[in-house]
């Protein structure tokens, strides 16, 4: 057995706390803290039982061990509070810097791109030697920024500048999704989640990004770029053209060919996802505060209030993978908010207000002012993306000491920068 351990680590001020467990009363136990360059070891024992825990943890930037730490001690736990040095003198394997964050799967990782399969049924469902060609997609924001890229006085209405659309025979691939022409599709794959029909095509544009399924096993998969016609008016669906498929990364498997011409399977961690388009909309609109709302539903799920992304987080105390192995294996894997395993992680720590559940008067005054506020990012996602990225922060806020869940009214929570 080890003592309950949650460490969190910051670099950019050379800090770090620590928060460790007890498990009994401290009058019938004692409590060893080893403080090294690279390592905190400690060990806690019994002395009515003899029973003795040994815990260590391995670092990458070096302790200052010529400062005294603060410990801070209550019935339960220790609070434990460090300095780190300036430098780093062990350089972590695997686990690239914060800036150097990009989101899986871009188009050079894909040149030996066999198929996509449905996450959840591992049904294929790209036709063939589908792709000739395989490129990635510009900011998603992109056309926010023409303004910026555009500096002279010259006039630049006749400039084309319309939606990237799909082609075929060739893979785009953005962010967080793949983009990809329907004929490059195998036939009766996807499926709309809705009615056409009950679609009214009379507002709005004439071409809607509609929720998209798996046919065989209907979960969510991606979208679907639909236009109607003059017929299509009358809410004639079989009027109604396909016109792009957007998979999100998230939903799919990709299949890749090895060397030895066996077949590779990889899935886009859903942490990654989530923190790949949280960092993508705060690059492009400045902004750190979003609502996560639901796409069929138009409900408001949480509300998300970046703290920080320059944290690495140190923790053994998710002892049971969370209770979300109830509803699914591929949801249970979604809501691990983090590996159990007493290594340090880049995660992105943040603040949030759960939505879905009976509020009081200040989160309800915190959404309405939200709502009102124009700097206030809107992400949308299909209702079952909501609720797993809100069991996600929900499972890292149980990583925490109780003393620290709370923030001025808002939960705290992470997410895993890289995926688990």
């Amino acid at each position: 057995m080890e003592l309950v351990v949650f460490a969190e680590v910051l670099p950019n001020v050379r800090s770090m706390t620590m928060n460790v467990g007890l498990l009994t009363e401290k009058k019938s136990s004692s409590f060893k803290l080893g403080i090294y360059p690279l390592r905190i070891s400690l060990e806690y024992k019994n002395k009515s039982t003899t029973q003795s825990l040994q815990t260590v943890l391995n670092l990458s930037q070096t302790i200052e061990t010529d400062d005294k730490p603060v410990i801070i001690s209550s019935q339960d736990s220790l609070d434990i509070r460090l300095k780190l040095r300036s430098y780093v003198r062990k350089k972590p394997a695997n686990q690239p810097s914060v800036k150097d964050t990009h989101p899986p799967f871009s188009a050079n990782e894909l040149t030996k791109l066999k198929n996509i399969q449905c996450v959840y049924c591992k049904t294929p469902l790209l036709k063939t030697n589908a792709f000739s060609k395989i490129m990635d997609m510009p900011s998603e924001h992109w056309e926010e920024l023409v303004d910026c890229w555009m500096c002279h006085q010259e006039d630049y209405q006749q400039a084309r500048m319309s939606d990237i659309i799909a082609r075929e025979n060739i893979g785009l691939v953005g962010n967080t999704y793949f983009l990809i022409h329907p004929k490059d599709v195998k036939s009766d794959t996807v499926g709309i989640e809705e009615r056409l029909a009950q679609v009214d095509w009379s507002k709005g544009l004439s071409k809607k990004w509609r929720p998209l399924n798996c046919t065989r096993c209907l979960c969510p998969i991606g979208e679907g770029l639909y236009q109607k016609t003059k017929k299509a008016e009358e809410n004639d669906a079989s009027e109604l053209s396909l016109l792009a498929i957007r998979l999100s990364k998230q939903a799919v498997l990709v299949e890749l060919e090895s060397d030895t011409n066996e077949s590779i399977t990889q899935r886009y961690p859903f942490s990654a996802f989530i923190a790949a388009d949280l960092f993508e909309a705060a690059k492009a609109h400045a902004t750190y505060r979003f609502i996560i709302e639901g796409q069929n539903s138009n409900q408001t799920y949480a509300l998300i209030w970046l703290f920080g992304w320059d944290t690495k987080v140190i923790t053994n105390s998710l002892r049971d993978e969370t209770q979300c192995c109830k509803f699914s294996p591929s949801v249970a894997q979604s809501c691990i908010a983090i590996k159990s395993d007493l290594k340090p992680y880049n995660v992105i720590k943040l603040l949030y207000i759960d939505c879905t559940s009976q509020s009081n008067d200040k989160s309800s005054s915190i959404l309405g002012q939200w709502q009102k506020d124009k700097t206030v990012e809107h992400l949308v996602y299909h209702n079952d993306i909501c609720l797993q990225i809100l069991l996600m922060l929900k499972v890292s806020t149980s990583c925490l000491p109780f003393s620290k869940r709370i923030m001025n009214g808002f939960s705290v929570g992470f997410i895993d920068i890289h995926g688990c």
